[in-house]
């Protein structure tokens, strides 16, 4: 039994080793349509980000954000491998003679789902699902990938400390200093060359002691205790919220972070992945 076990792994070591050394004929190729993609998802996860929730005002905060955003990066990851498999066609070095005893590789057969048949949109499906799953992978949130609003926990809110409503004190500050060149800004994400954080209310204190007062003039309603965690967040983004919150009407609460990347924007390239398991496969 374990002869056969060893014979097998040894099997798909060698088929392996067949396809990397087939493929390296045509490494930049791979090496450039794959950048091609990486850049693709990120920038399109942004464009998705500007242009549709900013424009309709729905944040990371919304009911629906968690399934928003998984349509957002799975539509991102289907645009970025239909952008490796353009780039793969019109990058790739071609030489007929090369493969004469053999097969072409996979490598030079992806399939370019543009006509939208039966099989593209089982292709595009499997791009969807496969982005998602790395996006899952590498611990993103499907929320994260929305905008921002300044009177909610933001998109990059992974820790925080609890807070009263009174202003964080000495010990508090440091620890959301730590917390902030960690994480980032818990509103746009930013971390890099910021000197210090500030320590943000959420809710901010405006509403919280609004909804203190209307309880005082109300005596008859009773408000349900408001639990205060703080979180870092840049001066940038304290102006914005504090904007916000003095004139709600000329300015939005709604914060974009599409420069902000995490390891969770890695795109992995899948035709080529796809590809390269095919090509195994045949070789076994």
């Amino acid at each position: 039994m374990f002869f056969w076990k060893m014979r097998g792994i040894q099997d798909v070591y060698s088929a392996t080793k067949k396809v990397v050394d087939l493929w390296s004929y045509d490494s930049k190729t791979v090496l450039y349509s794959s950048s091609i993609g990486a850049l693709v998802f990120p920038v399109s996860l942004g464009l998705i980000q500007h242009i549709v929730f900013r424009t309709i005002s729905i944040a990371n905060g919304h009911l629906l954000a968690p399934v928003l955003g998984l349509a957002a990066v799975g539509l991102s990851g289907c645009a970025s491998a239909i952008a490796v498999t353009e780039a793969s066609y019109r990058l790739r070095v071609k030489q007929p003679n090369y493969y004469y005893w053999q097969d072409e590789p996979a490598i030079f057969k992806l399939p370019k789902p543009y006509i939208l048949d039966d099989k593209d949109w089982k292709l595009l499906a499997a791009y969807f699902i496969g982005t998602v799953i790395v996006f899952k992978v590498f611990r993103g949130r499907f929320a994260s990938v929305l905008p921002s609003t300044v009177k909610s926990p933001g998109a990059f809110a992974n820790e925080g400390i609890v807070g009263s409503h009174r202003y964080a004190h000495k010990s508090q500050r440091q620890k959301i200093v730590q917390i902030g060149q960690k994480f980032g800004c818990h509103t746009c994400g930013r971390k890099w060359f910021i000197k210090s954080f500030i320590a943000d209310h959420q809710p901010p204190l405006s509403l919280s002691r609004n909804n203190k007062t209307k309880k005082y003039l109300l005596g008859l309603l009773r408000y349900p205790k408001v639990q205060q965690k703080l979180y870092p967040q840049c001066v940038r983004c304290s102006l914005k919220q504090q904007k916000h919150l003095q004139s709600p009407g000329n300015y939005s609460e709604v914060v974009s972070h599409a420069s902000s990347l995490r390891i969770y924007h890695l795109f992995l390239p899948l035709p080529y992945i796809w590809a390269f398991l095919q090509d195994v496969l045949n070789h076994l």
